[in-house]
């Protein structure tokens, strides 16, 4: 999977330039305001494991915050995700 590299647009600003799983992640996020990690594998149709590791390389990026587990029942709790305050959000 080959990642586009960000530039700068035509006034000077930066661009942001992602994957379409990835901006699939992130604009399921925008939508939810915010949602578990978990929930987003139903709200993107990717698969578990894409959900985990796009979601922590979005965090990593500073596109996506982490939020505390919100405890729902049996298992282990599944971490929330929200938009980063700085970050930036995909369009639809």
């Amino acid at each position: 999977m080959a990642r586009a590299q960000g530039g700068t647009d035509q006034g000077g600003g930066h661009t942001l330039t992602m994957t379409a799983s990835e901006a699939s992640v992130l604009e399921a996020v925008r939508r939810a305001g915010t949602v578990a990690r978990a929930d987003l594998v139903a709200r993107t149709a990717l698969s578990q494991q894409s959900v985990h590791r796009l979601s922590e390389d979005l965090v990593a990026r500073g596109l996506l915050a982490r939020l505390p587990a919100e405890i729902r029942g049996p298992g282990k709790p599944s971490p929330r995700l929200t938009l980063a305050a700085n970050g930036a959000s995909a369009s639809a």
